[in-house]
């Protein structure tokens, strides 16, 4: 019998016996399971005879006077459960130096050997089987239990005459003493340790859980379990092969094949809630137990597949027509108030963004104005025309101007206190500039190709770049160095976006596809697949949740950041879309096209 992990409660013979330890108030029967924490036997109650399982832990889990106190304290804490789907701990008790747990005696099979001897599950019954756990679970988390060690070698199974399968989740809180022993965990290499405590099993650990195995908490689990989902339904782990080493820098980083790869028959809908599961980020998967046992009974209801839910739409609120040209930026105020718009033809428009009246017009530029932006305070304007980049107060007047790139300036960004304006263009070169002198401060020189893309990531200190040479770069304003390099081979980078919380950061490339990158793991995490020709510009909701699009495709495209998959698509505009802009308070979208038209447009709630 081959075991991963920690100790676990099967009702099958071993491969290797050994003589039974000799309690006073307890008929050892035969051992039933072995594991890294100690030997489980089936036993009989002297006094009543009622058949119970007893777990008796390894000597060299308890050697410290703290230990045994800390293990009496998680086993009568895990004996405060009652739940239908977790093995009741009975007690905990003591014969000499011989320590035990007395709990249910469960007669069954471990998923993970019933997969090893029928292979993968029947949807409906995987995912009864996952909905049941995640009740175990979400009881034992109300009661402050975290388990840290979910796998299908702790689900126990037992099927009835007619299919049907009741789950039983084993060692709830064992687990936690285990990691509380401060004892070494044993010989497999599938346990991991962590200054002594058991963190998990490399199959099925949460990324945060290999970094802070103490502080993570019950979204820890629900990745463990999404990673048991996954083996369910295909027959191996998400990632099979290799070394331990490998198995780790891959739970953290990378993501498995895709379930509907491996299965074919695996509904979307399905496939969806194991990668939200094993979402990289705590924050992006179900929140609770409960969440993903409703989430489940709803995909029940409508045989696993797709709940009918009202359409995702954008709702156009208002049409802006004053250019006599292609608009090639558009930026909301940032009290939502107003818009601010230019063209090819050189125009500057400040419109009310609630009646859609002009404010005012500038006098033509000598070139068209490829972008624009907003000082965080909303009183001044940045433009760019050619070569130059012009300030505006919001009456029209101009303030003053920058001047010192060598070819077409084609992105800019405020910093977020408005001290600084960062500046790229066509010359190759990235200018930092202090706003209230117009000094250049900094030049950053590394890219080979124009500069067609800006923005600050997470803070006044670090900003992202992108260009024609294919490459995403993340600068240091500090050091002024290059912290992060990302070849992206996908034709040139048209434009980029950075979530709110800094971490992730997206991009809009020739071949047409979206990327999402993690930044901490400079990895692609997403990719969002639909715009048919190129996409022109990106922004993210103020939640880092959705992400808006448009392209010359003429459309205007809402996404999920966590899946990749497409929420919503407007066609506003009879050419290509060039620009967007999200309100701050993120209820509206205007945009602007090569029809000469903005769309002010009410943001689609998903």
């Amino acid at each position: 019998m081959h075991q991963r992990g920690t100790s676990v409660l099967i009702a099958e013979k071993p491969v290797v016996e050994q003589p039974p330890p000799s309690l006073p108030d307890f008929e050892i029967l035969e051992e039933i399971g072995r594991g890294g924490m100690g030997i489980v036997y089936r036993a009989k109650k002297r006094d009543d005879g009622q058949i119970v399982a007893v777990k008796v832990i390894r000597k060299d889990r308890l050697q410290h006077e703290e230990a045994v106190k800390r293990f009496r304290r998680e086993a009568q804490a895990a004996a405060r459960l009652s739940h239908p789907n977790i093995v009741t701990v009975f007690d905990s008790d003591q014969t000499g130096d011989t320590h035990y747990l007395v709990m249910e005696f469960v007669a069954g099979i471990t998923l993970e050997r019933h997969v090893e001897q029928t292979g993968p599950l029947a949807i409906p019954q995987a995912c009864d089987i996952i909905r049941q756990t995640a009740l175990g679970l979400q009881h034992a988390w109300e009661q402050g239990l975290v388990h840290r060690d979910i796998k299908p070698s702790n689900l126990m199974v037992n099927f009835s005459s007619a299919g049907a399968a009741a789950v039983k989740l084993l060692d709830m809180g064992v687990a936690r003493v285990l990691q509380l022993s401060g004892q070494a965990v044993g010989d497999s290499l599938s346990t991991l340790t962590h200054s002594g405590s058991v963190i998990g099993t490399a199959d099925y650990v949460a990324p945060e859980q290999l970094e802070d195995p103490h502080g993570a908490d019950i979204r820890a689990d629900l990745y463990s379990l999404g990673c048991t989902f996954y083996f369910l339904l295909t027959g191996q782990v998400p990632f099979p092969g290799g070394s331990l080493l490998s198995k780790l820098d891959k739970q953290r980083w990378h993501e498995p094949l895709a379930l509907t790869t491996l299965r074919g028959d695996v509904p979307p809908a399905v496939a969806r809630v194991v990668q939200r599961l094993m979402a990289k980020r705590p924050a992006d998967r179900f929140q609770t137990p409960g969440e993903l046992a409703d989430a489940l009974n709803v995909l029940a209801k409508n045989d696993y597949r797709d709940p009918p839910t009202p359409p995702i739409e954008f709702k156009e609120l208002r049409r802006l027509i004053g250019h006599g040209d292609a608009i090639g930026a558009a930026r909301f105020t940032p009290d939502g108030r107003h818009i601010a718009s230019g063209a090819k033809d050189g125009t500057l428009v400040y419109w009310n963004a609630d009646t859609g009246q002009i404010q005012y017009r500038l006098p033509n530029q000598p070139q068209e104005i490829r972008c624009l932006a907003f000082a965080p305070s909303g009183d001044q304007i940045a433009t760019a025309s050619g070569l130059t980049i012009r300030f505006y107060d919001v009456r029209g007047q101009e303030i003053r101007r920058f001047t010192g790139h060598s070819g077409t300036v084609r992105c800019l960004a405020f910093s977020p206190d408005g001290k600084r304006l960062i500046t790229g263009g066509d010359d190759k070169s990235i200018r930092l500039w202090e706003v209230a002198s117009g000094r250049e401060v900094q030049r950053f020189g590394r890219h080979t190709g124009a500069v067609t893309a800006l923005c600050y990531v997470g803070d006044a200190y670090h900003m992202a770049s992108a260009g024609k040479d294919q490459t995403i770069r993340v600068w240091d304003l500090k050091s002024g160095l290059e912290i992060e390099l990302i070849q992206t081979s996908a034709g040139n980078v048209l434009d980029l976006a950075a979530a709110a919380d800094g971490k992730r950061l997206a991009s809009a490339h020739f071949d047409t596809v979206l990327r999402i990158w993690d930044l901490p793991a400079a990895k692609r995490v997403i990719e969002c697949r639909g715009h048919k020709q190129m996409p022109s510009a990106l922004a993210f909701t103020s939640d880092g949740r959705r992400l808006l699009s448009a392209g010359q495709d003429q459309t205007v495209r809402l996404w999920d950041t966590v899946t990749g998959a497409e929420l919503a698509c407007a066609t506003f505009h009879t050419a290509g879309v060039n620009t967007l802009s999200v309100s701050a308070d993120g209820t509206r979208v205007v945009t602007g096209g090569s029809d000469k038209t903005l769309v002010i447009a009410a943001a689609p709630k998903a």
